[in-house]
């Protein structure tokens, strides 16, 4: 009778196996690399080496690496597929590494700047994502028929029309930032580009990009995004621009609502939106109102919010809509009493995401506060279970009972968050 061959001899399995060994912790500002079980199970034998070792390099990132030694890096270069940081150990200069060709994701240390940026981009053909921060990459795009996600940042004055050119027919998602000087992107079509985070602060550009996206779905603000740059999208989405989007994450200073609330009035059909914005008045909750049909997500993030705003927002609520995630910040001195109030919904059983974030809100008479106390039994809390080690972030158990009470109307809802604590609901069955 022939024996049985261990599944874990067959290279195809082993390697599927090693998928799922942990070697990236995610920490504040990134991940760190922690490779001390794939590398014993390299020693397990020469078959265990040969089809691990290339997971084990799969993804570099010289940051997070620090204290790899040079020879190592070397070595196993070849095997390299994603390289993050690249350039940030200064031990290790580019102009002298060992060939790299097989990368299919690549960012750019942001410390870095050097010519041999360049020439390493243009050895990666396969590569699909991009991330680079400066504006020296004048012919880098020149081989990458294969690029599909970039992130860009544009630090100089001169046109970009002819670089992207090469990218644009099969890029699907661009973070795009220009603080300083004009791209020049007239006539350039992106018409597979799905996803856009961006910053332009020339309103030429802004009605050159948008315009030349006519399949874009999902539009975003980058994390400083400026006043200009918010006035010169509305002003291209007000002209026509990216007839299907529906999806906008976009923040507006203070005084710049009017504008977003009359853009959001010339368009309908937006599913996700959004908004973190210095004032919530009346006008901008109208306007998100006119998207009410078809909402499925709504974050709302105010520093002010106008007298009579809420009451306008319980109208949306009980119109029409399909709303699956809400989410709902600054709010002060409201009582929230008709937001979790089954009856002050269209479709209350659609709903399953709930956030609210105040130091003031009130919910039957009684006041969200932070306050540090003894877990009370699964009988008081119901169905809602609290995550370990967050008692002492947890609002007052008066307002968690009188909370808890009141969702048992919305059926599909399965986490709320006050406060940024998450409680979420199990089955009792």
């Amino acid at each position: 009778m022939p024996k049985t061959k261990n599944p874990l001899e067959i290279p195809e399995i082993l390697a599927l196996v090693g998928m799922y060994i942990p070697m990236w912790q995610p920490v504040v500002g990134g991940y760190s690399f922690h490779p001390q079980d794939m590398l014993s199970c390299t020693l397990v034998s020469h078959h265990f080496r040969i089809t691990l070792l290339p997971i084990l390099w799969y993804t570099f990132d010289e940051k997070a690496s620090s204290a790899v030694p040079i020879e190592n890096i070397r070595k196993y270069t070849p095997y390299f597929r994603h390289h993050f940081n690249y350039g940030y150990r200064k031990d290790y200069p580019t102009h002298c590494r060992e060939p790299c060709t097989r990368l299919t994701q690549l960012t750019i240390a942001v410390s870095q700047k050097g010519e041999h940026d360049i020439e390493f981009i243009k050895s990666n053909p396969g590569l699909k994502r991009l991330e680079c921060t400066e504006n020296y990459y004048s012919d880098a795009f020149t081989h990458l028929s294969q690029l599909e996600h970039l992130r860009y940042q544009n630090m100089g004055n001169k046109s970009h029309q002819q670089s992207f050119q090469l990218i644009s027919k099969n890029l699907k998602s661009l973070r795009l930032k220009s603080s300083i000087g004009k791209l020049g992107l007239e006539g350039l079509v992106f018409p597979n580009l799905k996803e856009l985070s961006t910053d332009l602060c020339d309103l030429q550009d802004a009605m050159d990009l948008l315009h030349g996206c006519p399949n874009l779905e999902s539009l975003e603000s980058v994390e400083s995004f400026s006043p200009r740059s918010l006035l010169n999208v509305t002003q291209a989405l007000k002209s026509g621009a990216c007839p299907v989007l529906r999806s906008m994450r976009l923040r507006a200073l203070n005084g710049q609502e009017e504008d977003l609330a009359v853009m959001l009035k010339n368009r309908r059909g937006l599913t996700h939106l959004d908004l973190n914005v210095a004032l919530v008045s009346v006008n901008l909750i109208e306007a998100i109102g006119c998207h009410a049909s078809s909402l499925t997500h709504l974050a709302i993030r105010g520093g002010i919010w106008a007298p009579s705003t809420f009451s306008f927002l319980l109208e949306i609520l009980s119109s029409r809509g399909h709303l699956k995630d809400v989410r709902i910040q600054g709010m002060t001195n409201e009582a929230i009493d008709p937001l979790i109030t089954k009856m002050r919904w269209k479709n209350p059983d659609v709903l399953e995401s709930l956030t609210l974030k105040s130091d003031t809100l009130i919910l039957g008479g009684e006041q969200v506060k932070s306050e540090v106390f003894t877990m009370p039994s699964d009988d008081c809390l119901g169905p809602w279970m609290l995550p370990p080690g967050k008692e002492s972030r947890t609002p007052n158990l008066a307002f968690l009972k009188v909370l808890f009470k009141m969702a048992q109307g919305f059926s599909g809802l399965r986490t709320i968050t006050i406060n940024d604590v998450v409680y979420r609901k199990f089955d009792l069955q």
